[in-house]
């Protein structure tokens, strides 16, 4: 599930595929954009900025590797830490990345080197929340990463 870029309107796209080819890089700082329940996918690929691609200086180890492996897989869009999602009141859930796979389809991604409950059940919930979004667990193990697609 999730939307693909032949989905959205003409200028939303070709918006998004400029920035997906490196026309409109833009340096500084951009405060994250805070989704809710009711955001639909064309305003998530519309709040994506090139301001928001990749940053290392907010990754832990665990986190700096998994974005070393999504660029060696040459994603064409990588946000670190770049939207933050509504659950609740006073609770949000920010993924560690927002991928644009190749196929155009939006998926948040979160690395952990272990699961707490509380982390689990916000991924779940967002599962929930955005369904026209993939979500993916990542853990590092001795032969590589391991994903688990977080089911609604």
């Amino acid at each position: 599930m999730g939307l693909k870029l032949d989905q959205c309107d003409p200028k939303l796209r070709q918006r998004i595929q400029s920035q997906l080819d490196g026309e409109s890089r833009a340096s500084g700082a951009t405060p994250r954009p805070e989704l809710t329940p009711r955001t639909t996918a064309k305003t998530v690929l519309a709040a994506i900025d090139s301001k928001t691609l990749p940053d290392q200086s907010r990754l832990n180890k665990t986190e700096a590797a998994y974005l070393e492996y999504l660029k060696r897989l040459n994603m064409p869009w990588i946000g670190v830490q770049s939207l933050r999602l509504r659950l609740a009141n006073n609770t949000t859930y920010t993924p560690d990345f927002i991928v644009i796979d190749k196929e155009g389809v939006i998926n948040a991604r979160e690395v952990k080197g272990f699961w707490r409950d509380d982390a689990r059940v916000k991924i779940k919930v967002a599962a929930r929340l955005y369904p026209w979004m993939r979500f993916t667990a990542a853990t590092k193990n001795k032969s590589g990463w391991e994903h688990e697609e977080i089911k609604p």
